[in-house]
């Protein structure tokens, strides 16, 4: 290599941004891979430090240059305040600023930070406006891989700096020689998540590159906002176009454009290369290199759109999942739908997989093996035709949705699949798997039973076949409400798998983990408490036997166990366990599966029920934020997240968060899910409380009968969550002044909670509202007996309420006091 090729500024640019004490660590490198070229590199450094042993004549020279950018007063600092800071040591100084290790020194308590002082250049009048306009939203940055800037201002000679959280680590590049493949790839994409939320900000970075990235104790930690910028100006426009460093910004920035999520990516790109590719002088994967040479196309607009977007595609990646990047290859349409859907790949996987090793182990069956080998053929074949014309008749491969496959596959079913029953069946089975996972339990249950039928009449009973199929029906029985008769047919099914000598199989721990999660869900007596966690525990020893290494069957059955403890209040072990289940879908790259993104939802329920409603808040913004990237935005799974959110938000007072998350929720609810889908019919209640708590009683009330008709429709007149309906009905009359129809409601809804099961249940909110809000309405009616009774029943009942929030109980408490007035 000659001194041509050899790019001195951009390694003496890495040099001056690598920390002083690891220095000499980069300079050894570049010795041994670049030994024809490390003296000249050492005195360039030397020169740009202003080391006073250069030559007489080069040190006289050095200052006056260096003071474009660096005063001499800069290196004087050591040892002066900055606010309550002390600056004690220089840390390192590059094109974009000269940083400080500073002790705060004011006495109210001990933090080590580091100063970053802007090149005296960027200190004019404009800069130091904008700079000052900016510091509020830079400090407001909260990431846990971020250095986080805790303050920021101006010197009294009018230098702008930063005081930012203090990381004593190496560079990217430099901890990545330590790093196996996959470990760079995992940390490039913590990188990811900090660009992103960054972005999400309205922030871009613009000098994103390894020095600006350190690595202390296995975290990734983002630095220097210094050139980082609000996107948009009051006007519209970006403003401050700051420095960069060349090797790692994109061309429209070199050529004096701005700072943009585009550029942004593009140096993403070349940081990817750099820790994956020159650093290793490893070959990448071609989808790798499908994904970095995107960030670096030479038009923005043919980059990535997001980092959210190439962060997608890394995670596909390592999963084994096709990329984006590469969507448009034959055979990329069915694929990349199958990664949308997990539920249905993985019910796919299954079928086909089962068929392989039953194949195998009956080769000596050579006509059986013959036609499950054709049963799978043929299956496949109907699966990829489907995936094929469906991407023939869009324009678009992401206008794709499950549930347009799923009903272009239901009418072709007869016609393609006639002559093979047992595959039309098997992939009716994993049609009504999606629908499943749409909420539709309609159309699921219909096709469920249609498999119920038939292996009813081809199986002879008992079998396994019999056994899942019945399973499959009663889930959807309970999911409507249909509690004793989804219990009738989870045993009948347990009965089937015993009976066939399927006692010790993964198939009869499914079961007996669905029978159990419908037991402590629906069930209020302490026998089939008992039941459900038996049930558990026999799962868990199946689980042991036939799959002692398989991660994700074990922190699935976790999460089960935590949700008998949640459904019993005993919300801390809940917690504990969801921990433990998360921890271990992370550690085994499970964490952006949609099951294990629905934990972090049910730990937020968890946290709820603790009264921790930040944490609540948090985990609910994970699984949300997981479920976007991983699902897509429009995926039904995020309905329920919403809601959940909400809920927590209503027991935090803050209805206007609250039912900006419901009315997001109900408009989805509205276009993916049937009117008479129960997570539908929760989301548009629960948004009716929240109006009712805001004061906007009269819009709730124009809801409300719908509601109620279609509650009652789907689960009956006298079904618990109908009186639900009823009671928050009442409430609106009530609030709204038509107080007859209110009382009348409130009367009615009273009764039948008092009927069900539920109001056996210790701290129902359903129970302690209807009987606080008709203590109400009855002592406004004059009935100041009954009043006073339910209003001191209420108040018992308010108390009893898991993590009952403080303005709860005085409500009630109000309550009571009225009737203790009207005495």
């Amino acid at each position: 290599m000659t001194a041509d090729d050899f790019d001195f500024d951009q390694a003496l640019d890495r040099l001056l941004d690598t920390p002083l004490e690891s220095r000499d660590q980069v300079l050894s490198l570049y010795e041994q891979t670049h030994p024809e070229h490390a003296k000249r590199l050492k005195r360039l450094l030397a020169f740009a430090m202003a080391d006073t042993s250069l030559p007489t004549s080069v040190d006289a020279l050095a200052p006056a240059l260096i003071n474009t950018m660096f005063d001499a007063a800069d290196m004087e600092r050591i040892g002066t305040r900055v606010g309550a800071y002390k600056v004690t040591s220089l840390v390192s100084r590059g094109g974009m600023g000269v940083v400080f290790r500073a002790e705060r020194d004011d006495g109210v308590y001990a933090q080590t930070v580091a100063i970053k002082f802007l090149p005296r250049l960027m200190a004019t009048e404009r800069r130091r406006e904008l700079f000052l306009n900016e510091r509020a939203n830079l400090a407001r940055l909260e990431h846990p891989n971020i250095a986080r800037i805790i303050d920021a201002g101006v010197t009294d000679d009018q230098l702008p700096y930063f005081v930012m959280e203090y990381v004593e680590g190496e560079s990217l590049d430099i901890a990545c020689d330590a790093l196996s493949f996959d470990e760079r790839l995992t940390m490039f994409t913590k990188v990811c998540d900090a660009v992103s939320y960054c972005h999400q900000s309205l922030i871009v970075h613009g000098d994103i590159k390894p020095s600006n990235i350190l690595v202390a104790e296995g975290r990734v930690r983002l630095l220097d906002f210094g050139v980082g910028h609000w996107l948009m100006d009051d006007q519209g426009a970006s403003q401050w176009h700051s420095g960069f460093t060349k090797a790692f910004a994109a061309p429209e920035v070199r050529e004096g454009g701005m700072h943009t999520i585009a550029s942004d990516i593009f140096s993403l790109g070349m940081v990817l290369l750099e820790i994956l590719g020159r650093s290793t002088n490893v070959p990448l994967a071609d989808d790798l290199d499908h994904i970095a040479q995107r960030c670096l196309q030479a038009a923005p607009d043919d980059r990535y759109a997001s980092v959210a977007a190439l962060k997608q595609d890394l995670e596909a990646f390592v999963e084994g999942y096709p990329i984006r990047s590469r969507r448009n290859e034959r055979g990329y349409v069915a694929q990349r739908f199958l990664r949308r859907n997990k539920l249905s790949a993985i019910a796919l996987a299954t079928t086909l997989l089962g068929l392989v090793v039953g194949l195998m182990l009956a080769l000596w069956q050579y006509d059986v093996a013959k036609q499950e080998a054709i049963r799978a053929a043929e299956t496949a074949d109907f699966v990829k035709r489907l995936f094929e014309r469906a991407g023939e008749e869009r324009d678009s491969v992401d206008e794709i949705t499950l549930r347009a496959l799923m009903d272009a596959a239901v009418l072709r079913l007869d016609d393609e699949l006639a002559r093979s029953p047992s595959v039309k069946h098997d992939v009716m089975a994993l049609i009504a798997s999606g629908y499943t996972s749409l909420g539709d339990y309609e159309a699921s249950r219909q096709l469920h039973e249609s498999v119920l039928a038939y292996h009813l009449e081809t199986s002879e009973s008992p079998s396994a076949d019999i056994a899942v199929a019945l399973a499959a029906v009663a889930n959807d029985m309970v999911a409507v409400g249909e509690y004793e008769q989804g219990l009738t047919r989870y045993a009948d099914a347990l009965g089937q798998l015993e009976a066939s000598g399927n006692s010790d199989s993964l198939a009869m721990a499914d079961v007996l983990g669905r029978y159990s999660l419908a037991l402590y869900t629906h069930s209020r007596s302490e026998t089939d408490a008992q039941q459900a966690k038996a049930l558990l525990e026999r799962k868990g020893k199946i689980l042991e036997r036939v799959a002692p290494g398989d991660f994700y069957l074990a922190y699935i059955h976790l999460a089960n166990v935590a949700s008998w403890h949640d459904a019993h209040a005993e919300y801390q072990e809940a917690a504990s366990l969801k921990e433990q289940a998360i921890a271990i879908a992370e550690s085994h790259g499970y964490g952006y599966y949609p099951s294990a993104i629905t934990i972090r939802c049910n730990l937020g329920y968890s946290y709820d029920g603790l009264g921790q409603w930040a944490k609540a808040v948090e985990a609910y913004r994970s699984c949300i934020d997981r479920r976007t990237v991983r699902l897509g935005d429009q995926h039904p799974g995020l309905i329920s997240a919403y809601q959940n959110l909400a809920v927590t938000y209503l027991s935090m007072r803050q209805f206007r968060e609250a039912k900006a998350l419901l009315k997001t929720a109900a408009a989805k609810a509205t276009d993916q899910l049937p009117e008479n889908s129960v997570t539908r019919l929760a989301v548009e209640l629960n948004l009716a409380r929240v109006l009712i708590r805001s004061g906007e009683s009269a819009e709730a009330l124009v809801a409300l009968p719908s509601i109620m008709a279609r509650m009652s429709a789907t689960l009956g007149e006298r079904h618990p969550a109908a009186a639900r309906v009823r009671s928050i009905l009442g409430k609106a009359h009530w609030e709204v002044g038509d107080y007859d129809a209110g009382l009348v409601s409130l009367r009615r809804a009273y009764a039948d909670l008092e009927d069900s099961a539920i109001w056996a249940f210790e701290g129902n909110v359903w129970v302690s509202d209807v009987t606080v809000w008709r203590a109400d309405a009855e002592l406004s009616a004059g009935d100041v007996v009954v009043g006073r009774e339910l209003a001191s029943r209420g108040l018992e009942y308010r108390q009893r309420e898991r993590n009952v929030p403080g303005w709860r109980i005085n409500e009630a408490e109000e309550v009571l006091r009225r009737a203790s007035l009207d005495e």
